[in-house]
């Protein structure tokens, strides 16, 4: 008996070709082809085909917009903006021979 499938039921696959994922975000398949190229969109190989990981993705994007709690604590007074290091030459004095 054939039963029809309805799509609701299947799950959601995560991966996306180069073309869609192109139109998605509205850049070349050419540019899209440079990212993967590059390493800076993480793909899955099925067959002959790279498809966009799209479930690694959105992981890496969340991990990299959480980032750990070592970014918040207080750098020391030396390396904060505009203080000054002792062997740096102080600004706005030139000598001039």
């Amino acid at each position: 008996m054939d039963t029809p499938i309805k799509t609701s039921q299947l799950p959601a696959v995560p991966v996306m070709s180069r073309s869609k994922f192109a139109d998605l975000v509205g850049v070349s398949i050419n540019t899209v082809t440079g990212w993967i190229n590059r390493g800076y969109l993480p793909v899955i190989r099925i067959g002959k085909y790279r498809l966009v990981n799209l479930a690694l993705l959105h992981k890496l994007a969340y991990e990299n917009a959480y980032p750990s709690t070592d970014a918040f604590k207080p750098r020391a007074a030396s390396q904060h903006e505009g203080a000054e290091s002792p062997d740096a030459p102080e600004q706005g004095h030139e000598d001039f021979d």
